[in-house]
């Protein structure tokens, strides 16, 4: 049971390393943006707060199940949809966000955060069993 939080850590570690933003969004999303939406639709109407979260739910199982698809049985699936590339850019990848995030912040002239050089920004987060 120990295994499934430590690998959560170690992935969103080694986000954070290579996308130096993701942990502010990470924190801005997690603790303010989820918390403030469930709480606006349990006020809102439950009915419509039960479908939102029934609608969350389905997204989880249908992405769960696709990605062990992906891992285990990609001869089940047609060739086109045996990895994430299928979906946009934005949908797969941090990449984009990391251009527009490293575009705006680049001109930020408070703490020269834009002349820091890549190979500082590159980082693995380990753990021994």
């Amino acid at each position: 049971m120990r295994k499934i939080p430590l690998a959560g850590a170690k992935m969103l570690g080694n986000t954070t390393a290579k996308y130096r933003w993701f942990a502010g969004v990470y924190l801005l999303i997690v603790f303010l943006l989820i918390p403030v939406l469930l709480l606006g639709l349990s006020l809102l109407n439950i009915i419509v707060f039960y479908v939102f979260l029934g609608l969350v739910v389905v997204l989880i199982i249908a992405i769960t199940a696709m990605t062990l698809l992906q891992k285990y049985c990609k001869d089940w699936l047609p060739v086109k949809m045996q990895t994430w590339a299928f979906l946009p850019e934005p949908l797969h990848s941090l990449k984009p966000y990391d251009r527009l995030f490293t575009a705006v912040f680049s001109k930020c002239k408070c703490c020269k955060c834009g002349d820091q050089p890549a190979d500082d920004l590159s980082m693995t987060v380990s753990y021994q069993k």
